[in-house]
């Protein structure tokens, strides 16, 4: 019995360090992160639905405002604190920040031992360097899925900044 759960116990760590991120840098580098400078970050939630099936503003309908907002702030928060150079703000910098949220979705775990709702985010960030107008980095997110909590608005805004500490750490 014990080699079972064992092994079981090993098969999910194995499976949980082989799943990605997914985050996937498309074009460009991230070599912007790398720069001891600011970034206004700008996000577009008008393409954005709910699990692909309604628009997110019908789907929180007078909370569309409350609800966006809260996440911008966990997104920069998430990122400026794992960032160790750049930083975001919402003055003009070098670099821009064009965060696109094309769906959202939220599940809970069928597992009695891991109890609590996850949220999953799809998107893109286009990073526009100020300077030139040129597009420095495109970075696809595909179905990121945050961390893990058993209040429903805190595993969104913890996805939220768990989505700004995974672009910080490209």
């Amino acid at each position: 019995m014990k080699k079972t759960i064992l092994t079981c116990c090993m098969l999910l760590v194995s499976l949980f360090t082989l799943a990605g991120n997914g985050i996937v840098v498309s074009e460009g580098s991230t070599s912007f992160l790398r720069e001891y400078e600011s970034a206004n970050v700008v996000f577009h939630w008008d393409q954005g639905t709910w699990d692909i099936t309604r628009p997110l503003t019908d789907h929180w309908g007078s909370e569309f405002e409350r609800m966006t907002s809260v996440a911008e702030r966990f997104f920069v928060d998430g990122f400026n604190e794992t960032s160790k150079k750049l930083r975001l703000s919402e003055k003009p910098g070098k670099f821009r920040l064009e965060v696109a949220i094309t769906n959202l979705s939220c599940f809970s775990s069928p597992l009695p031992f891991l109890t609590g709702y996850r949220h999953r985010v799809s998107g893109s960030i286009t990073v526009i360097d100020n300077n030139t107008g040129k597009t420095v980095c495109v970075i696809f997110i595909d179905s990121f899925v945050g961390g893990r909590d058993t209040d429903f608005n805190d595993s969104y805004t913890e996805c939220m900044e768990d989505l700004g500490k995974g672009i910080a750490n490209l």
